[in-house]
């Protein structure tokens, strides 16, 4: 079972985040029977946990270390101006820029941030997401779009390749600069 919220940012949350003691292996089930016996059981974890943890996530974060609703709608209007900016201030010649050139930068400057608020980070960032795509668009046919995820929206760059490849840039870049740039080497296409 999981809880998916936003309250200020996305999260999804399993059920051993709120039952003390619990491993999240699931239920299975194969009939109807136990299916409905699967759903009963979480409805009496739900009624004896659930209310209390769901008060807990409903309170927006205190922490600012994640992108707003407003950034991914910047990125999606702004993409343009904000890859013109970062290519000045980073003079780059797009001429010559590949996507493992675009990547291995983006590890460097992320690299470079870690240690810093992720506020001081924001704008950077944002600019960093919109280079790549600016980069990517110039080897594979792609294109901003926002998505509707029911609880928000976000941003992703969607990819035409020999795989057909969408991408939540922001997300990417919060993640590697949260756990680690390593991650960033998946944008290698």
């Amino acid at each position: 079972m999981d809880i998916n919220c936003f309250s200020g940012r996305y999260s999804s949350y399993r059920i051993d985040n709120f039952v003390p003691g619990c491993r999240d292996d699931g239920l299975k089930y194969s009939t109807t029977g136990e299916y409905k016996q699967a759903v009963e059981t979480y409805a009496d974890i739900l009624k004896k946990y659930g209310l209390d943890f769901l008060k807990k996530i409903a309170e927006p974060p205190k922490e600012n270390d994640y992108f707003r609703q407003e950034d991914y709608y910047k990125l999606f209007n702004e993409h343009e101006s904000m890859a013109q900016k970062f290519i000045k201030e980073q003079q780059i010649d797009m001429e010559c820029v590949k996507i493992e050139d675009a990547v291995r930068l983006m590890k460097d400057m992320v690299l470079e941030k870690q240690e810093e608020p992720f506020e001081d980070c924001r704008e950077l960032f944002l600019e960093m997401a919109a280079f790549y795509g600016r980069v990517v668009s110039k080897y594979n046919s792609c294109k901003w779009l926002m998505r509707d995820m029911k609880t928000h929206s976000i941003c992703k760059l969607e990819i035409e390749s020999k795989r057909k490849l969408s991408l939540s840039m922001l997300n990417e870049i919060h993640l590697a600069w949260k756990n680690g740039v390593d991650r960033l080497d998946s944008l290698r296409i």
